[in-house]
């Protein structure tokens, strides 16, 4: 299973960028980002997010909400676009002001 660590930073324009490492990478940290789908200027929201891997580009859409457990707690879910399929998953939360970072897993 496919675990790894990531940060986003929320831009004023509402979308994120950030980098990740995993353990299918040798913890090599490469960059994310992700383009709102939808109005907003937190977190929360819906992207199309894309990063490179090894010696090719990935792109999924990105679904973050607050948890309904915790509200200082975000669950992410990346899906396969094509398919709509949850591919990963993680939890995050806010270390400052614009500042997300937390843990994914694979599905």
């Amino acid at each position: 299973m496919r675990r790894g660590f990531f940060y986003f930073r929320l831009t004023n324009s509402g979308n994120l960028i950030g980098e990740f490492f995993n353990d299918a990478n040798n913890s090599t940290i490469r960059t994310e980002s992700a383009d709102r789908n939808n109005d907003g200027n937190t977190f929360n929201g819906e992207y199309r997010s894309s990063w490179r891997e090894e010696n090719s580009f990935d792109g999924m859409n990105l679904n973050i909400r607050i948890s309904p457990n915790n509200n200082r707690i975000f669950e992410l879910t990346w899906f396969e676009t094509n398919i709509n399929e949850p591919s990963f998953q993680g939890q995050a939360m806010i270390l400052e002001e614009n500042l997300l970072s937390g843990y994914y897993f694979a599905l």
